[in-house]
């Protein structure tokens, strides 16, 4: 059932890179709607000892006298495919599970979500934003931010679907491959749009 038009769930997607934790957080901000982030749940299930001991089982060499390396475990999932599957089909259930909790909560929410199509949450949201970048702002991005390689990079953007993918699942899609100032006026003017459209 769809949420009341002034509770909007608004899912904010895009590969690595492509800015989309910014968009999510200052769209959230202009609505004044709750920031919400599977990224941030997935940290908290690094806590969870049960989800832990899940983990272990499935990729022992990830572990260090039972303490998860998670640079190891990154290593790991993005340098095989059926590794990598293997992560997501133990992470998407438990990061699903407490986002839709979370969605049940009163209030709208704009939610940061890297793997939309492997998330199991297509259908939930009112609306959802596509964030794409051409490919050498990504790497320059992940770059300036991490000490990965370039061979890392790329593998990472590649483990990702495409941003021609995404865009069908999209009901808008922002290129946010110009400076930040760019992105935020687009946001702008769809934070505007919206209160219009849901007031």
């Amino acid at each position: 059932m769809k949420q009341a038009k002034s509770e909007l769930k608004i899912a904010v997607i895009g590969g690595i890179g492509s800015g989309k934790s910014e968009a999510a957080k200052y769209l959230a901000e202009k609505l004044s709607y709750r920031y919400l982030s599977a990224d941030i749940i997935n940290r908290e299930l690094l806590s969870d000892g049960r989800y832990l001991k899940k983990l272990e089982k499935a990729f022992p060499e990830a572990f260090r006298a039972g303490v998860l390396d998670t640079a190891a475990l990154s290593e790991v999932v993005f340098n095989d495919g059926s590794r990598r599957e293997r992560l997501n089909a133990l992470a998407h259930p438990e990061i699903t599970k407490r986002l839709k909790s979370r969605l049940k909560d009163k209030g709208g929410a704009v939610v940061e979500i890297p793997l939309y199509l492997e998330s199991g949450l297509r259908g939930v949201f009112d609306k959802v934003i596509l964030i794409t970048a051409e490919e050498g702002v990504k790497i320059s991005r992940i770059a300036a931010r991490s000490k990965l390689s370039e061979s890392e990079i790329f593998a990472r953007i590649a483990a990702q679907k495409s941003d021609a993918e995404l865009a069908s699942y999209a009901d808008t899609v922002i290129d946010n491959s110009a400076p930040l100032a760019a992105l935020h006026a687009k946001l702008s003017e769809i934070s505007e749009l919206i209160k219009t459209e849901n007031n």
